[in-house]
């Protein structure tokens, strides 16, 4: 069975048109990937580990997240205590 130019053609047609988006698929969920990946805040942790705090700096810190802490549980608990903005007057 010997097949035609058109046949192989056609043929060769209707693998381009299978292949081709399964080869978009992979480039794209390679990106995302890559984009989701990079996202997980490298940048910042490697700045980070990149100073040495001192034992001032260690103290301060503590001190500023247990104040934090306090206001966030006195924020969820009393809300009244802070309230927000008034509403506009007409």
């Amino acid at each position: 069975m010997k097949l035609s130019k058109m046949e192989i053609g056609l043929s060769a047609i209707g693998l381009l048109i299978v292949i081709a988006p399964l080869v978009l698929v992979a480039i794209h969920s390679r990106r995302i990937k890559e984009s989701f990946m990079a996202s997980q805040g490298g940048a910042m942790i490697q700045l980070m580990a990149g100073h040495v705090a001192s034992e001032e700096e260690v103290a301060a810190n503590l001190e500023y997240q247990k104040k934090q802490v306090t206001s966030d549980i006195l924020n969820m608990t009393e809300p009244e205590r802070f309230p927000g903005p008034k509403p506009a007057r007409s």
